[in-house]
Parts: C-alpha cells; sequence; structure tokens
C-alpha cells in the first residue's frame, strides 16, 4: 500500500475515535448540537432540566407547538407569549422542565 495514504488512514483513524470519545465524553450533547447547528434554523435545541443533571434533545415547531422525542416517546409542549428562545453557540435554545 501506498505510504501516503497509509499515513492518511492512520490521520483519519486517530481524528474519527478522538470524535467519538469526545462525544461520549459530552454524552450525546456533540451530536445533538451539530444536527440543530447543520439544519440552520430549523431545530432547536431543548435544554430539559431534571432534578440530577439536564437533558439535551433536539426539538422542532409545529403550528404553535414544541415537539421533542424524549425517551422515544415524542413529546408537545404548547408555545406562548412568554416562551423565551435564546442563541447560545450559534443555535437556538429553550429551557423546560422535566
Amino acid at each position: 500500500m501506498n505510504v501516503i495514504l497509509l499515513q492518511a488512514f492512520y490521520y483519519a483513524t486517530v481524528m474519527a475515535l478522538s470524535v467519538m470519545f469526545l462525544g461520549f465524553i459530552m454524552k450525546g450533547f456533540l451530536f445533538k448540537f451539530l444536527k440543530v447547528k447543520m439544519t440552520f434554523g430549523k431545530y432547536v435545541l431543548v435544554k430539559l432540566r431534571g432534578i440530577t443533571r439536564d437533558f439535551f434533545e433536539v426539538g422542532w415547531i409545529e403550528e404553535g407547538f414544541l415537539v421533542y422525542k424524549y425517551n422515544k416517546d415524542e413529546k408537545r409542549v404548547s408555545l406562548n407569549d412568554n416562551s423565551a428562545f435564546y442563541r447560545s453557540v450559534g443555535v437556538s435554545w429553550i429551557d423546560i422542565d422535566e
């Protein structure tokens, strides 16, 4: 095998393992953040505040409702005028209780 291709394969393997390790350490936040970031505003990042820790899910706005999937169930939350969306790290976020 060509030496240059072999070295490029080694570098790609190290980069892929680094990204997977980072995703594991961040408990899935990285991939959900990237999914929201790549949709250019179609999705929003939902921060579910729990008793012991916070969870992040990908949500979208549908007919005045915030829709997201949590534990393989689709949840619908009514949005009103007081719903506070904010931008952080370049994506739209909303905080709700679990």
